[in-house]
């Protein structure tokens, strides 16, 4: 799949949710990788390196939003908007703490790719932006030290989470995708438990428990545990099954004794 760089055009800025239908050697070759110009724990520009990357941009095109303090999302935001691209939120891997995170290989993008955070390997206690494609590898360290490049974070889970990034207008698609997302999730290894329950897992060791007794499509129709409370459960359930044993046998004997009484 042949990828276009260069233009401004909704048409070349390819938003796909299947990263297997992009050509990631073609990405590499044709990408503009722009480094920050300003390393430091306050002002770095990383996060504008990483948007002029994206958005086949020159570093000077970009502000540095890092320089206008508390009102820096406020500038980010509408920058996009003047280039009619649209800030949709933020992406968190999915994981057994966060069972219902997001999936980054169907994520909005720009031609493939993804604005990430990840712990700055220069400073401490602080995020460090850097440019992954869909399967969550770095293809550009704006950082010259490049102590990031080609590094999987989402393999190794240091990916923090990313920016829904893409076309003005995609709030309707958005929306389709997560709710085509939620079904998905719901409908996972579910299996019938008798009397109208129904029970699936979330990939990551929770639970939901689903009844259609009530008015379908009630939240309060489904209980949710979660990898913990699932645990919990187990040991109920065999705290439960050894007393019953324990108590059949204590049965069966006095059973027996009452017989040779």
């Amino acid at each position: 799949m042949s990828i276009e760089f260069g233009s401004r055009t909704t048409l070349s800025r390819i938003i796909t949710y299947y990263h297997n239908d992009l050509d990631w050697n073609d990405l590499e070759e044709k990408m503009n990788k722009v480094d920050q110009s300003i390393v430091d724990k306050e002002y770095g520009d990383c996060t504008r390196a990483c948007i002029a990357t994206i958005l086949d941009l020159p570093l000077d095109a970009v502000p540095n939003f890092m320089q206008f303090k508390d009102k820096w999302f406020k500038v980010f935001h509408n920058f996009l908007l003047i280039l009619d691209y649209a800030f949709y939120g933020t992406g968190f891997p999915r994981s057994v703490d966060k069972p219902n995170g997001h999936i980054l290989s169907e994520s909005i993008n720009v031609n493939g790719l993804v604005m990430a955070s990840v712990p700055s390997k220069t400073f401490e206690n602080i995020g460090h932006s850097v440019v992954i494609n869909l399967d969550g590898l770095v293809v550009h360290d704006p950082n010259p030290n490049k102590l990031w490049q080609d590094i999987n974070v989402l393999q190794s889970g240091e990916l923090k989470h990313w920016s829904f990034i893409g076309p003005k207008g995609m709030e309707k698609e958005m929306e389709r995708v997560k709710q085509d997302r939620q079904e998905q999730d719901l409908q996972f290894n579910r299996q019938y438990l008798g009397d109208s329950v129904y029970i699936n897992t979330d990939g990551y060791g929770g639970l939901r428990i689903t009844t259609e007794n009530g008015m379908v499509g009630d939240p309060s129709n489904t209980i949710y545990l979660d990898s913990h409370l699932v645990d919990s459960l187990l040991t109920y359930i065999n705290t439960v099954d050894r007393y019953v044993t324990a108590r059949g046998k204590i049965k069966g004997q006095e059973a027996i004794k009452g017989k040779k009484n």
